[in-house]
């Protein structure tokens, strides 16, 4: 791994409609949206009313003071092209309650109940506190198929706001141990701070064409820079029946199809 460094979507819990059949359940958000993305948003089932979570969210954003172009073009990143997988399109992907859920206590057990793994203890150099810190990860289900199915048609680039060495560790014990889904690694370094929070924004990324750009992430406000170009995913607590990933492939593919 490289160490230099509005769609809105719910899927939790689906639920079953009058017709005893599973929807999933999509939140629609006032936002313009690329002309490619219309159509796709257009043909699925949107609920009308804000989450209290989502509406939380917009509500700390507005307070938020705007970052300007004179601060991310201070901050330009040339991601570098992967011209085996041949996309013009590149996915942003968040660590921390998107692809992981993370504990500082150590778990009772470190298998399921049905016996698999469940929890990996993750060891690493905190640059922060200057000295090795342990941490406890659970995968969220289905993370493995979800990028083996998207490296096909995106570049993958996670992008987290957790510290580098971290983020390497996960990559490198958990989610991607021999290179072969994720391209590159972004991580807090590379946000920008915004009141207490760290924002992604993807106007610093100097050789990939917005337009063709998605960020998956648990928190709206992360990429509220770019909320065109933003996927929201329900926050991982470390459910062992979470099937949140499983429908948003389908979604991300059909968008990687448009031109």
């Amino acid at each position: 791994f490289d160490d230099s460094r509005n769609w809105i979507f719910e899927s939790s819990k689906s639920e079953k409609s009058m017709s005893g059949k599973e929807e999933t359940k999509l939140l629609s958000i006032p936002s313009s949206f690329e002309d490619e993305l219309l159509q796709l948003r257009a043909s699925l089932e949107y609920k009308k009313k804000l989450t209290p979570e989502i509406s939380h969210n917009f509500k700390l954003m507005k307070e938020l003071p705007e970052i300007g172009l004179d601060e991310t073009s201070q901050r330009k990143i040339n991601i570098p092209e992967n011209k085996a997988k041949n996309s013009d399109k590149i996915l942003f992907l968040e660590l921390e309650e998107t692809l992981i859920y993370t504990s500082l206590q150590e778990p009772a057990e470190y298998k399921n109940s049905e016996g698999k793994q469940k929890w990996v203890k993750i060891t690493y150099f905190s640059t922060l506190s200057k000295h090795l810190e342990t941490k406890y990860v659970n995968s969220r289900p289905g993370g493995k198929k979800f990028l083996r199915e998207l490296s096909l048609v995106y570049a993958i680039v996670v992008f987290t706001q957790a510290e580098l060495n971290f983020g390497a560790e996960i990559l490198r014990r958990i989610l991607d141990p021999k290179k072969k889904y994720i391209d590159y690694l972004l991580a807090r370094d590379q946000c920008i701070k915004n009141g207490n929070y760290y924002i992604k924004d993807l106007r610093v990324i100097s050789n990939w064409d917005l337009a063709k750009t998605i960020i998956l992430d648990s928190s709206i406000i992360a990429f509220s820079s770019n909320l065109d170009n933003g996927l929201f995913i329900t926050p991982y607590q470390g459910e062992d029946n979470d099937e949140s990933l499983s429908p948003i492939i389908k979604v991300l593919k059909d968008i990687a199809q448009s031109k």
